[in-house]
């Protein structure tokens, strides 16, 4: 993204293509991975994280909180060495 300005690069899972706006509906088992500036203007090359955070989105929120809780949260809160 060369415009300074943008601060939304979308990524579609399922067919591989991106987009500089969020779509009005995803196709039913559809994902994407997005990536969000905190601010508008240029990206610190040097440490990009600074400003830049990434994300996922599915057609089923539901179904998609389901898995991150049992997949992601509920192994770290189960492990007796945490």
């Amino acid at each position: 993204m060369e415009d300074s300005e943008k601060r939304l690069f979308v990524v579609y899972a399922d067919s591989m293509t991106s987009a500089l706006d969020v779509p009005k509906r995803l196709p039913k088992g559809g994902k994407l991975v997005y990536f969000l500036k905190g601010q508008a203007g240029p990206v610190d090359k040097e440490d990009p994280s600074k400003l830049i955070t990434c994300h996922d989105l599915s057609s089923d929120a539901l179904q998609h909180l389901d898995r991150v809780v049992r997949d992601v949260y509920l192994p770290l809160l189960t492990n007796p060495s945490n």
